[in-house]
């Protein structure tokens, strides 16, 4: 349950709805609302912006008072109880656009969680992410992206030996088509057959709609197929699964993947294209890589759950900014809106 804006909590949790934005989001909340004790709410983007004005306010930002007055104009007059807050929260870059907006308006420190690609880093106090940025903002660096604890405490619970596929959607990074699709899931339900065991597949929001060849496969195998408007929590299907195929494209099911402690493999296109986050994951042993095309497979590996801790370096980093008690240490956002 996503909890609106109150008179009481000190963290604000920006957010536009979509699922992959606003669990990491959510997750910092939660470890610093534990560490803490000051509750978090959130705030849902008034507008939602489309690509062209998303790339006009970046290049604003470049241009503070001109972006603040831009960014007045799209979102209109921002909640009273803003300047309540101590902290700001947000991932995805339209979150970031309207949350940098509010920082500004009222003073508050921001702590985003993601690539700040080309938006004005000086408009930015914290981020919070698993690779290292080629940015001069204080950054806090984690061993996978943040992820709420409904799946961090899943490793405390025993699996029940199961297997799930977890579906992102086509990037340029990862152009998966229909075909990729329908190799992905006859590989995982050969799989699930040699095992012996059941098999899920989830669908993310970016999943394509499936085309007939895939949707008559399903019918005719022993897969439960999940889609995005089902109500089943994807938790609860990762909470029975010891072995979890992800789409390299979803960097935030791949993290709550990981950090649920099961068994995780990354389905890729091209084995030998691999990205820094891949990368460090392959490194440090917190998954197994799977060629899209080829028959699906794992050894019995699991991650090392005491690499996996969030709650230190994020608790330890904010400790040193902010004061969560009775005082409040102001961060000096003169010298970045200068």
């Amino acid at each position: 349950m996503i909890r609106e804006l109150s008179s009481q909590s000190q963290i604000l949790v920006v957010h536009d709805g979509h699922t992959g934005h606003l669990n990491p989001s959510l997750a910092i909340g939660e470890i610093l609302e534990q560490q803490f004790r000051n509750s978090y709410e959130t705030l849902k983007v008034p507008v939602n912006l489309g690509n062209s004005m998303v790339s006009l306010l970046k290049r604003l930002s470049w241009f503070p008072r001109l972006f603040r007055v831009m960014a007045k104009l799209i979102f209109g007059a921002a909640p009273v109880h803003i300047a309540q807050y101590r902290l700001i929260v947000c991932s995805g870059m339209s979150n970031l656009l309207y949350s940098a907006y509010l920082s500004q308006e009222f003073d508050i420190p921001l702590a985003f969680s993601g690539d700040i690609g080309s938006f004005n880093e000086h408009l930015i106090h914290w981020t919070i992410s698993a690779l290292a940025q080629p940015t001069q903002v204080e950054q806090i660096i984690l061993p996978t992206l943040p992820v709420r604890k409904k799946f961090i405490e899943l490793r405390a619970q025993p699996h029940c030996g199961e297997a799930s596929l977890l579906l992102g959607g086509p990037t340029h990074e990862y152009p998966f088509t229909q075909a990729d699709y329908l190799n992905i899931i006859r590989h995982f339900d050969f799989f699930v057959e040699a095992y012996n065991i059941q098999g899920y597949i989830v669908c993310s929001r970016r999943t394509p709609a499936f085309n007939s060849r895939i949707k008559k496969y399903l019918k005719t195998s022993g897969l439960k197929f999940v889609s995005i408007n089902d109500t089943t929590p994807i938790e609860h299907l990762v909470a029975r699964s010891k072995y979890i195929f992800v789409t390299e494209d979803s960097s935030t099911m791949l993290s709550e993947a990981i950090q649920s402690g099961r068994i995780v493999r990354s389905v890729c296109l091209n084995p030998e294209h691999n990205n820094l986050l891949i990368e460090k994951y392959l490194h440090n042993h917190l998954i197994q890589r799977q060629p899209a095309n080829q028959p699906f497979y794992t050894d019995e590996r699991f991650p090392y759950i005491a690499d996996l801790d969030l709650i230190r370096p994020l608790g330890s980093h904010f400790r040193n900014y902010l004061l969560f008690d009775d005082h409040y240490a102001p961060y000096d956002l003169r010298r970045k809106f200068a």
